[in-house]
């Protein structure tokens, strides 16, 4: 098997460490760096994926928090359209849960996609992770950027592919 032929299921990280859209973002921080992870997957009430909280997520809701408090303060909210989002309601930065700071658009694909296949979907979504869903579009596994090439470096042969695992 060559190497981006390879399922996802093969490389995916399972069991995922996943929060709920209506999580605290400091709590979906602390699960995120308690578990050494950079992304969770954001389900909503029904168990259904619809975001992805990564870390880059996190540093952008750290370094626009305090940024649109003092313009809050002060009764104007000009600055913010610095960080190219002035289309964002003001109440996104007052609350501090997930569903208002996740990414939304990201990267889905079966267990029995292949790794170009996964490349692919990440590029087209401009995100480091895909979220991965069995037959009944539940969420099994995770995968990143690094889990692709830790698996590229990791492989011994074109017909046997391994991954070490810490």
């Amino acid at each position: 098997m060559k190497f981006w032929n390879v399922p996802a299921e093969a490389i995916m990280t399972t069991p995922v460490v996943r929060v709920v859209a209506t999580d605290k973002v400091t709590d979906a921080a602390l699960l995120m760096s308690s578990n050494r992870i950079n992304a969770e997957p954001v389900l909503c009430e029904t168990g259904d994926c619809i975001g992805v909280l990564s870390g880059q997520d996190l540093i952008k809701y750290e370094s626009i928090r305090e940024e649109a408090e003092n313009e809050c303060q002060r009764g104007c909210f000009q600055n913010i359209a610095r960080y190219g989002i002035e289309d964002v309601p003001l109440t996104r930065f007052r609350s501090d849960k997930v569903e208002h700071h996740m990414s939304r658009n990201f990267a889905i694909a079966g267990a029995e996609s292949t790794l170009t296949e996964l490349a692919e979907k990440m590029c087209e979504s401009h995100s480091h992770h895909a979220v991965i869903l069995d037959v009944e579009a539940n969420l099994v596994g995770i995968v990143s950027t690094l889990d692709i090439l830790a698996f590229g470096i990791t492989a011994k042969s074109d017909s046997e592919f391994t991954r070490i695992r810490k």
